[in-house]
């Protein structure tokens, strides 16, 4: 008894006083926080023993304190929900905090834990978990046992690399990892399918998976601070995405299709080793955001690129040649190739085949708006038939070496690529 009272008298006044209300009273929510202002004589070393007593207890806080240990006697609270431990010297859990079934939000940043214990992962009401400030290397394997989370805070620890399981998070709508040390991302987390804020700033993370294209409710995407040189093309399917962060990466292209990113409000790739925009981001709302500075940027210049979406748009409008004059070129140039293919002594099969592959292409281009993918299987078509004909004859050789120029400069002024030419 006597020990109870000397503990009892060690306590802050104002903790005494509220440890007997909540008692008296039956209270459910008991604070015994303080605040980073407060003298550490004022702060409490340990739980007071009397806390354990309050059964009753949803929500107990002791934040801001010097507690080194969290005792066993934790699970004598099994109707809690909230636990608020933060700014504290806490190095580890103990087993016992399993016995607080009801538990959905556990508060411990800033304290000196190192491990997150697989029965952890017990706790299956868990909604929050927030640990940021702590020297964690590692998540539990079993994480994915946590079905009900939808925020996991861990910035600021030194976590390495995530488990797979972590897929298995459904519910998931914030994950913050900044200021670890990941270096990948498993594909796993393109099943998180309510994801729809991520910041994994200040990591070492080199690539990003494919899968991360199917986080479609993602609006939210800091990812700067990392070590990233390219991005997947699957990042444009992200059409909810408003803000997208990776300044200070190594990237140096961005996606063909980063257009389709319609409702970004705000675009920054700042300190990067960025050298040409694709024509796409002119699809973007003048209104975006659109950071680039600290980039090698050759087209657009940079300076035109500092002004908007709208003068990068007005840029690569003047590089356009008059769609008509194109045209017509392209197709006085099918002619030529044409030309040489009939005056040729190839065989009629061949010839045949090659001209009407031709002739389709000279049609489509005559098009109002000639599609991409009918040209290029056309003149891949083409391509096959006169170099399967210059490997077996030396005409076959002839006719291909005279019109492959042509062939290549048609391909590049239809912007089809010139690989198989």
């Amino acid at each position: 008894m006597n020990t109870m009272i000397d503990i009892m008298n060690k306590i802050p006044p104002k903790f005494r006083v509220r440890i007997e209300k909540a008692k008296e009273q039956g209270l459910k929510e008991l604070n015994l926080s303080n605040d980073y202002k407060t003298n550490d004589i004022d702060k409490l070393k340990e739980i007071p023993p009397e806390v354990f007593e309050l059964e009753q207890l949803e929500s107990l806080s002791l934040s801001y304190n010097q507690i080194t240990n969290l005792p066993d006697s934790i699970g004598n609270l099994p109707n809690l929900t909230e636990l608020y431990l933060g700014a504290n010297q806490i190095t580890n859990l103990p087993e016992s905090i399993t016995k607080l079934s009801n538990l959905t939000l556990l508060y411990l940043s800033q304290n000196q834990i190192t491990n997150l214990p697989e029965y952890i992962t017990e706790l299956s009401n868990f909604t929050e978990l927030r640990l940021s400030g702590n020297k964690i290397t590692n998540l539990p394997k079993s994480i994915g046992k946590l079905s009900n989370f939808t925020e996991l805070i861990l910035s600021k620890n030194k976590i390495t690399n995530l488990p797979k399981s972590i897929g298995k998070l459904s519910n998931f709508t914030y994950l913050e990892l900044s200021e670890n040390k990941i270096t990948n991302l498993p594909k796993s987390i393109g099943k998180l399918s309510n994801f729809t804020w991520l910041d994994w700033n200040d990591n070492k993370i080199t690539n990003l998976p494919e899968s991360i294209g199917k986080l479609s409710n993602f609006t939210w995407l800091d990812l700067t601070e990392n070590q990233i040189t390219n991005l997947p093309e699957s990042i444009t399917n992200l059409s909810n995405l408003t803000n997208l962060y990776l300044w200070e990466n190594q990237i140096t292209n961005l996606p063909e299709s980063i257009g389709k990113l319609s409702n970004l409000t705000e675009l920054h790739f700042w300190d990067n080793q960025i050298t040409n925009l694709p024509e796409s981001i002119t699809k973007l709302s003048n209104e975006t955001e659109l950071q680039l500075w600290d980039n090698p940027l050759e087209t657009p210049p940079l300076e035109i690129a500092r002004q908007g979406i709208a003068a990068i748009r007005d840029y690569f409008e003047q590089l356009k040649p008059d769609s008509d004059y194109l045209q017509d070129e392209v197709v006085k140039l099918l002619g030529q190739i044409e030309a040489k293919i009939r005056e040729s002594a190839l065989a009629d099969p061949i010839k045949n085949k090659a001209l009407k592959n031709l002739n389709s292409t000279l049609d489509e281009v005559q098009e109002e708006e000639p599609s991409t993918e009918v040209l290029k299987v056309q003149l891949k078509r083409m391509t096959d038939t006169l170099t399967e004909a210059g490997k077996a004859t030396a005409e076959g050789k002839k006719v291909w070496e005279n019109v492959q120029p042509m062939l290549i400069q048609v391909a590049g002024w239809l912007k089809l690529g010139v690989e198989y030419f």
